[in-house]
């Protein structure tokens, strides 16, 4: 399978016990130094492969290599972001018969995508595809909120969404577009075998071009007290809907 460079491929750091601990765990991660604190080490030193050698520090030098005041934990790994799959690559080498698929539509909050990245992979999506324009892609922050599960689910980046949802609807995928407009509920959806599910971005929802390329338009019903959802709340929702049937 051909895989495409992040559009960020410069070396970061990632930080936090778990973070670092599933990309040590991940045979595609590119690893170039691990920096941890006695302490931390002590805590996870048998989780951490015999092949990778550590550095130990004090606390206060691994605040001075990280920006801003983040919860590191003791532990930070410098890698680089993950190489990831075309989206016609994927499709063509799954053999999955059932399959679902998450599609955001501009997403500019790392927090927001890796909280997207752990719903996806707690509810079993194979994958999740966001924009290579106007989106953020593998950062610190998403890997962090993601709790790991950014080196388990891949993220797909394409140049234009209806191209892709053109592409998905060719592998016989239902695309459900998520908007407010749209029918309350999943019981028209839950069926299908293969599911794309498509989430606008926060503020602005679908755009009228993709809602056309869209089989169904599925609200979530909420209280009118709020406007609207967090995205990915909305997210973790509708995939919980969508595997009401596998789940129980």
């Amino acid at each position: 399978m051909k895989t495409r460079k992040n559009k960020l491929n410069k070396d970061y750091w990632i930080y936090g016990k778990h973070t670092v601990l599933a990309a040590l765990s991940n045979s595609r991660r590119k690893i170039h130094e691990l920096v941890i604190t006695q302490e931390a080490y002590n805590e996870i030193k048998s989780a951490i492969p015999s092949k990778i050698a550590a550095k130990i520090v004090e606390r206060y030098e691994i605040d001075k290599i990280l920006v801003g005041n983040q919860v590191h934990q003791g532990v930070i790994l410098k890698t680089n972001p993950l190489e990831q799959p075309n989206l016609k690559d994927f499709l063509n080498l799954s053999k999955n018969e059932i399959s679902t698929i998450v599609i955001i539509d501009k997403i500019n909050d790392p927090q927001n995508l890796g909280a997207i990245l752990r719903s996806s992979a707690a509810f079993d999506a194979d994958a999740v595809i966001i924009t290579k324009e106007n989106s953020v892609s593998e950062t610190a922050v998403s890997a962090k909120a993601s709790c790991g599960a950014i080196e388990n689910i891949p993220l797909i980046s394409v140049t234009n969404i209806s191209d892709a949802i053109k592409l998905l609807k060719k592998h016989e995928f239902w695309i459900i577009g998520m908007d407010a407009a749209g029918d309350k509920g999943f019981a028209k959806v839950n069926s299908f075998k293969k599911t794309g599910i498509i989430f606008g971005s926060e503020g602005e929802g679908l755009r009228k071009l993709t809602k056309e390329n869209c089989d169904f338009l599925i609200s979530i019903p909420i209280s009118n007290k709020v406007e609207s959802l967090n995205l990915s709340n909305a997210v973790a929702i509708s995939l919980f809907e969508l595997n009401k049937k596998e789940l129980y």
